[in-house]
């Protein structure tokens, strides 16, 4: 028993790691993904971990014992993990923000054709993630998501390996779709914050 709960622990940290480009943190089994210096910031960091627990405790408690099988808390953290690293990492306007932004919107994409959520699964833990956020927080990261918005529509044009390439995304699944079309499960995301 316990070489299957290791087992399915490796399983979902190697899938949470190769689900992104890039040096992307992912949650290790007792660390916070991150330290914060203000008492919100602390509770949300809080919140993260409890979910990445509760995450790992799914799959270690999954009935039918396959490690491939859904698992729908580890899916919404990754998008709250992915949602937090805009927040944390793109800094709109800054120097080097633009090439966050593109590693940001393949991390996006990646989420979204990867993940079995519905449409609404995942604008519904969008807007849960963001209710939690401060009104600073929040006025942020409008301006980040923005940023990611611009580089997510411009992944879906041809000729972006480059790009990609520079933003430290080169082993991304490009291109994500076939004929330039918006991914509704990226526009779900970006909807929930007032862009669409």
């Amino acid at each position: 028993m316990k070489k299957r709960v290791l087992l399915c622990a490796i399983a979902l940290t190697g899938a949470l790691a190769l689900s992104a480009c890039g040096n992307r943190a992912t949650v290790s089994d007792d660390k916070e993904t991150t330290v914060e210096n203000t008492t919100e910031e602390k509770t949300t960091s809080e919140k993260e971990t409890t979910k990445a627990a509760d995450a790992k405790e799914d799959v270690s408690t999954s009935q039918s014992g396959d490690i491939n099988s859904f698992n729908k808390s580890a899916a919404l953290l990754e998008v709250d993990e992915a949602l937090t690293d805009v927040k944390d990492n793109v800094q709109a306007g800054s120097s080097g923000s633009s090439l966050r932004a593109v590693k940001s919107a393949a991390t996006l994409l990646n989420i979204a054709v990867g993940t079995e959520l519905t449409p609404d699964e995942i604008k519904d833990e969008a807007s849960k993630w963001y209710e939690a956020l401060t009104d600073d927080e929040k006025s942020e990261f409008k301006e980040n998501i923005k940023a990611v918005d611009n580089s997510y529509k411009e992944l879906l044009l041809d000729g972006k390996e480059e790009l990609l390439e520079a933003a430290g995304c080169a082993d991304a699944p490009y291109p994500w779709t076939t004929n330039n079309e918006p991914i509704k499960k990226v526009e779900v995301i970006m909807e929930a914050f007032g862009l669409r």
